[in-house]
């Protein structure tokens, strides 16, 4: 009987670990969604306004704080229960932050002349 236990146990360990990262994931996923679509909306915005690029991406950096941090916040958690130092957790996190905010921008510069706007995911 315990050996059974203890088999069962042990098989059923790595399938809760999966459950967890999964769990995880999909947070962090949803956040990064929270945020890409706020800047979406500020892109569609601004586009239509006609903002030049250089006032549209200082703009859109001050935008979404709240999508931005909890972005940061699941990102950086999720590091540091990797094992990895502060300063490495938040360098990860920033850099993450970043790409989503990179790519708007790009976007933008694409699509200011024709006032083509984003979907958001």
């Amino acid at each position: 009987m315990f050996i059974t236990s203890t088999i069962t146990a042990l098989l059923a360990a790595p399938s809760l670990f999966m459950t967890a990262n999964l769990a995880v994931q999909d947070a962090q996923e949803e956040a990064r969604v929270s945020y890409n679509n706020c800047l979406v909306d500020e892109h569609n915005i601004a586009v239509q306004a006609n903002m030049p690029v250089g006032a549209f991406e200082k703009d859109a950096a001050s935008k979404c704080t709240a999508q931005r941090k909890a972005y940061y916040d699941i990102i950086y958690k999720t590091e540091k229960a990797d094992g990895v130092s502060n300063s490495e957790a938040d360098e990860y996190a920033t850099e993450e932050c970043n790409g989503v905010l990179e790519y708007i921008v790009r976007e933008y510069a694409a699509n200011l002349e024709s006032k083509a706007e984003l979907i958001k995911s």
